[in-house]
């Protein structure tokens, strides 16, 4: 993930006032742990059909398969176009997402997933833009089920990664509690993390994750995130424009405890459904 800390940044307006806090790194989400995570679920769920062809595609395999989960993270220097395509933007006050309205020309995770995914399965493509696809689609799928990539407060702000809180002796953004600090309460690395959810995924939980596509799950993370900013009275910027990273807002810790459980389940979700695109597109 590039621009750990550095790179977090928000800006938002209220009564004129604009606020930036740091330099700009929007699109980011899981950390490592959690993209490697969510690859090692997948391959639990990928079919045989479809484990062969990435294995075709990827010199390293299903090895490869998982540590390149991150991969889409860090090329945004080198293509800056795929920097907005690890979220969308849908506003607090609808009903969920338009694509009209939230992703125009098909610029955000929601049809890129999609583009993406066809690509994959495309035997007429070259192979270099097949693994490409392949890369971002591992990536992509993770990132929509980060609650915080499919959710914007207001037309007015950018690059939203939430106030400074602290729970416990912890201190860092909102975004990045979501992100990397939860992560990490579910297991030290990704391999065991993927262990831990991956042994007490159902089948009837895989039936009903699965059959969907990247609108359904872009409006899951929109509602569970604007759902969390209601409950804990994120919305009201006045509330927590001062906060800082020396002065932060504290938070119990029950609501440690209620985001790792959302966070749980939306990897294991991630994973299953990673795996079953996959599986698709390699029909």
């Amino acid at each position: 993930m590039p621009g750990r800390r550095l790179g977090a940044w928000l800006r938002a307006t209220l009564a004129g006032l604009l606020l930036t806090a740091v330099a700009p790194a929007a699109g980011l989400a899981w950390g490592d742990v959690g993209h490697a995570a969510v690859a090692e679920i997948a391959v639990g769920h990928l079919s045989d059909r479809a484990r062969s062809e990435i294995e075709r595609l990827l010199p390293g395999g299903l090895s490869e398969f998982v540590a390149v989960a991150s991969w889409a993270d860090h090329i945004s220097e080198t293509w800056p176009e795929s920097y907005a395509w690890h979220s969308v933007e849908i506003p607090h006050h609808s009903s969920g997402y338009d694509r009209e309205r939230d992703c125009r020309n098909d610029d955000c995770i929601v049809e890129r997933i999609k583009l993406f995914a066809a690509d994959v399965g495309d035997h007429r493509l070259a192979t270099e833009k097949r693994v490409v696809a392949l890369k971002m689609v591992i990536h992509l799928v993770g990132d929509l089920h980060v609650p915080l990539h499919a959710y914007l407060p207001d037309r007015s702000w950018d690059g939203w990664e939430g106030p400074w809180i602290q729970i416990g002796d912890t201190v860092d953004v909102l975004h990045y509690w979501w992100d990397d600090h939860l992560v990490f309460d579910i297991g030290p690395d990704a391999q065991e993390i993927a262990q831990n959810l991956g042994a007490a995924i159902t089948v009837d939980e895989v039936d009903t994750w699965t059959g969907s596509g990247p609108e359904t799950w872009a409006n899951e993370s929109y509602f569970l995130a604007r759902d969390f900013v209601v409950r804990h009275g994120l919305l009201d910027v006045a509330r927590w424009i001062t906060y800082t990273e020396d002065y932060p807002m504290v938070m119990p810790e029950h609501v440690r405890e209620e985001t790792r459980a959302i966070i749980a389940r939306r990897l294991a979700m991630a994973g299953v459904r990673l795996a079953w695109l996959l599986n698709r597109a390699f029909e």
